[in-house]
C-alpha cells in the first residue's frame, strides 16, 4: 500500500501535475513525503533496513560451506550473510538545534543510520577460517562478490548522503 502511494506520488511529479498534488498537501499536509523520507521508505521496502526478523545465520553458513564447499548455493548464502543493511536509530539533538527547525531535508536530520551487514558478530564468525585451506582455495572465486557487496554498501552510503563521488 505505501509503495504504491509513493508510486501515485512520483507519477504525479512526473506529470508535473501541481493541482492534484496541491489538493492532496490541502488534505493532508504530511501525505506527501520529502524526498529524505522516500528514501528511507525506499530502503525500508526493498528489504534494505536492518531488521531482527531478517538476520541470517553464519554460522549455519559455515556448516554449509564445511560440508559442501563452495557450491552456488553456498555462495548465495554468504551474500545473504554479508549483505550490507542500514541501521537505524532515534537522532540525538541538542536542545538548541531543536528550536526552530523546520521540515526535515537531510535523512541525518530524521534518523541516525548506519551500513551494518545483515548478520551480526561476521568478525568472530569467521576468525578461524583461514586456518581452513579449502577457505583460502575459495577466497579467489569470492573476490567479485565481496567487490559488489561493497560496492552496494557504498552506493546505500550515497543514497543516505552519507558519501559522493569525492568523498567516502
Amino acid at each position: 500500500m505505501i509503495e504504491r502511494c509513493l508510486e501515485e506520488l512520483a507519477k504525479l511529479e512526473r506529470d508535473d501535475d501541481a493541482a492534484e498534488l496541491a489538493r492532496i498537501r490541502e488534505n493532508a499536509p504530511n501525505a506527501t513525503p520529502r524526498p529524505a523520507m522516500q528514501t528511507l521508505w525506499r530502503l525500508l521496502l526493498n528489504g534494505r533496513v536492518k531488521s531482527r526478523a531478517r538476520d541470517p545465520d553464519l554460522y549455519r553458513w559455515r556448516e554449509y560451506f564445511e560440508r559442501d564447499g563452495l557450491t552456488a548455493s553456498v555462495r548465495l548464502a554468504l551474500r545473504e550473510v554479508l549483505t550490507p543493511c542500514v541501521s537505524l536509530r532515534e537522532p540525538f539533538r541538542w536542545a538548541s538545534e531543536m528550536e526552530g527547525s523546520d521540515a526535515p531535508e537531510r535523512i541525518k536530520d530524521i534518523v541516525e543510520w548506519e551500513i551494518v551487514l545483515a548478520s551480526q558478530h561476521v568478525h568472530a564468525g569467521v576468525r578461524d577460517m583461514p586456518n581452513d585451506g579449502r577457505w583460502a582455495a575459495a577466497l579467489p572465486d569470492l573476490l567479485n562478490d565481496f567487490s559488489a557487496l561493497l560496492r552496494d554498501a557504498l552506493h546505500l552510503m550515497r543514497d543516505l548522503g552519507g558519501v559522493d563521488s569525492c568523498s567516502d
